[in-house]
């Protein structure tokens, strides 16, 4: 062999521990690469899938039959008006006579005022 090929012989094997390591981080450093961008592509494919699964979901239609509710509603609503006008009739009377009682002791006190004056 040539002298040359002696001397970068010696070089390589003296170096080829770093060498070695360097390729491996590589290696690593490129498989944890590939394994970031795979999962985020899976992420990226299940979320969409999920969206898209759930936009296209057909929505559950319910139906009530609310004729009952009115009904008893309209019962309600009825009933209270009578009562409002008993009340308002109840409250009239009782006014009518808070004024006649009024009146009554208004003129108890003047024929007392009138007898007293006389005595």
């Amino acid at each position: 062999m040539s002298q040359a090929k002696v001397d970068k012989y010696k070089q390589e094997k003296a170096t080829r521990k770093e060498t070695i390591a360097k390729e491996k981080r590589k290696r690593f450093i490129g498989r944890v690469c590939a394994s970031v961008v795979g999962l985020a592509l899976v992420g990226w494919i299940a979320v969409s899938g999920v969206i898209a699964l759930i936009e296209n979901r057909p929505a559950k239609e319910i139906y009530v039959a609310t004729n009952g509710v009115e009904d008893y509603l309209t019962d309600l609503y009825a009933t209270e008006t009578e009562e409002d006008k008993e009340d308002s009739k109840d409250k009239e009377d009782k006014e009518e006579s808070t004024e006649e009682s009024t009146e009554e002791s208004t003129d108890k006190e003047e024929s007392t005022e009138k007898s007293t004056e006389n005595k």
